[in-house]
Parts: structure tokens; sequence; C-alpha cells
């Protein structure tokens, strides 16, 4: 499942999901549609592309590559906050 969520912080809307796996909400970046961990200068999502859905938030998908364990806390982090400002939004209320 999709929604926008609007940072408070900025005020940019950004596409997340929910993991397939843990449930746990995640921002959509450009990574994503790319097969790639979100990294720090991956922009916001606003629509989902042609085709593609999103699946397995990055915190899983790092678990799941056997990346080491401060690498999947990082990107367990990452995943909860605004692509744009890198602020944490998720906290704040929808």
């Amino acid at each position: 499942m999709t929604a926008i969520r609007e940072c408070r912080h900025c005020g940019k809307r950004t596409l997340v999901a929910d993991c397939e796996q843990c449930g746990r909400p995640f921002a959509l970046t450009t990574a994503h549609p790319a097969g790639r961990l979100r990294e720090f200068d991956d922009g916001p999502l606003d629509a989902l592309p042609a085709g593609w859905q999103p699946g397995v938030c990055d915190f899983c998908s790092a678990k799941a590559a056997g990346e080491a364990l401060d690498k999947v806390v990082s990107f367990g982090m990452r995943q909860k906050t605004c692509p744009s400002c890198h602020t944490e939004f998720f906290s704040e209320p929808a």
C-alpha cells in the first residue's frame, strides 16, 4: 500500500509504502525503482513508475543481503527520513 506524506519540516510530498515483509512504512526514493538501496542523495518519488510496485523496505533488503548490522540499522533509520531534507518524519502525525 502506498500513500503520500508531507514533511512538516520542508513541505515536500513523498510517496511512502508499507514493507511487504515487516509492515514498516518507508519513504520511496529514486533508488527503489532502480533496484538499489536508498543512499543520501536519492530523491523522493512523487509517483510510481508505470509497471513498478514497491516491495521490501531498505532495512529488510539490507538484512537479507547479509549487510553488517551497523549498515542494516543505518538503512532502517534512513528509510524513515524525508528524502528532500533528511529529517525523520514518520513520528509526526500524518
